[in-house]
This record gives structure tokens, sequence and C-alpha cells, in this order.
């Protein structure tokens, strides 16, 4: 039986030859054999760590939807609604789910009239959005979040008319500064509204 290790530091790799020369006969003898197991555990308890860490970290949909997440349609029924969003939050408990994720995973449960109307909330919620108190950046991030929703950036062909709706967004100072350039390119547009 042959067994192939990957090690990613020269230690390792000093471990797995040693490893090859006591299985050969040409090694340390027991006293060797025994340092070189005491290694190889110690790596092997460091992968373990390791990959725990990696996958708390990582919670995408795919572990989401493992959980047998209900599908919601909408329509007039208070108690399923109650009942998917308590269903839902525990899923969310028991995979550890970040608070900034829990929308995304949320709607994306959301199928039929609810969906649509999802949609439509989001729409309005990006044609109505202002800069207010916060600053640029704050409010580009928005504004791109947003933008997914709205009919004319899904089709492609509305750069300038995003333009126009950033602009009309930012604050009256910010605006009236950036309008004299007439940018019809949003990254250009963010960029040079920074600089205000």
């Amino acid at each position: 039986m042959k067994v192939i290790l990957i090690f990613e530091d020269e230690n390792e790799a000093e471990v797995e030859e040693e490893a090859r020369l006591n299985m050969s006969g040409r090694g340390r003898g027991t006293r060797g054999t025994n340092d070189l197991m005491e290694r190889m555990a110690q790596i092997l308890e460091a992968m373990v760590h390791n990959q725990g860490r990696e996958l708390a970290e990582y919670r995408g949909l795919y572990a989401f939807t493992r959980h047998d997440s209900p599908r919601f349609e909408g329509g007039f029924n208070p108690e399923g609604a109650q009942k998917w969003v308590a269903d839902v939050e525990k899923i969310f408990n028991v995979m550890g789910c970040h608070e900034e994720n829990k929308v995304a995973y949320a709607t994306y449960l959301l199928c039929g009239e609810v969906e649509d109307w999802w949609r439509n909330q989001k729409a309005r919620e990006f044609l109505e959005l202002k800069q207010g108190s916060m600053i640029v950046e704050e409010y580009a991030a928005k504004f791109q979040e947003l933008m997914k929703y709205w009919p004319h950036y899904q089709l492609g062909d509305g750069e300038e008319d995003l333009c126009a709706q950033f602009e009309h967004g930012l604050r009256p100072n910010i605006r009236a500064a950036v309008s004299v350039f007439q940018l019809t390119d949003l990254p250009t547009l963010i960029s040079k509204s920074r600089i205000f």
C-alpha cells in the first residue's frame, strides 16, 4: 500500500521523506519512528483544525439549501408566513449564518407572487435612494446593490439612465459639482463624486 501526502511546507516534506526511509528499514530506528509518528500526528491535527476553521468561515447558499429550506409563495396566509420565517431562522441558527447573508438566502426561497413583490419593493427602494448622511462610498455600494432590481439594468441598455439616477440621489452640493461633467459611465461618475 502506498500513501501519498501533499505538504505545504518543507518540514512536512521532511517528515514524508523520513517516513519513507523508516518504512524501507533505512531510518533512525525505533526512536526515529516514534518521533516521526508524533510529528505526523501533529500535522494531521493541524490539518483537521484548519479544515474546521475553513468550514466555519464558508457558509454558502449550497450549505443553506442542504437544510431542505422551505419555499415561500406568498398569498394571504399569516400563519404560513410566520411558520416560514421561524423555519428559516431555525436553519440560520443551525448553520451559524452570518447576518450579511440572511436576506440574500431568505429571498432565494421566495417564489411566485411574493418574489415579484420583493423585486418591486427593491426596485422602488432603488428609485427612491438618496445619499443623505451616507458618504459617497456607502451610497455607491447601496446603489450598486439595488440597481440589479431595476429592469433597465437587467436589459443592459441603461448606463446613461443609471448615471442620471445616481446623480439624482447625490447630496445637492456634490450633484452640482459632478453634473457639469455630464458623465455617462457609472464607475467614472462614482469616482468623480468621491472627490467632492
